[in-house]
């Protein structure tokens, strides 16, 4: 759907309290097991018809790289151990308390641009992270 943004989504794409970002919430699967539910904003402005064509291409990126020629560069990522919420455990078939993982994730085209915010709450007891430096 298309959201305004609030304070927070606005300063970390860069545009501005209210803006139309597309809103689309995903869950990701894993040989048809839920895996993670995926929140993800990107600025309106960027990809206009994005909820119309979401559906042609089974990657979001590859439809912002070859529909709307963005290139995407880097990205920056945290991440957080959380408890679930209630609506997060039954997307993800899991028990109250459950254990998440969350990372947020902002991706930049190549002049710097944000172009996306990305909230991702995979189920703890799938997953671990791994960081090499």
């Amino acid at each position: 759907e298309v959201v305004s943004a609030p304070t927070l989504l606005a300063y970390g794409l860069g545009v501005e309290i209210g803006a139309a970002l597309v809103y689309l919430r995903r869950l990701r699967l894993a040989n048809d097991e839920p895996m993670a539910v995926q929140d993800t904003y990107l600025p309106r402005a960027l990809c206009p018809d994005l909820l119309e064509r979401i559906g042609q291409s089974p990657s979001l990126f590859a439809l912002l790289r070859e529909v709307y020629h963005l290139r995407l560069a880097r990205s920056s990522n945290a991440a957080e151990a959380a408890l679930a919420t209630e609506e997060e455990a039954r997307l993800l078939g899991m028990t109250l308390p459950a254990a998440l993982l969350i990372t947020e994730q902002i991706t930049y085209l190549d002049n710097g641009q944000p172009v996306e915010f990305v909230r991702s709450a995979y189920r703890g007891d799938r997953y671990r992270l791994t960081v090499k430096r």
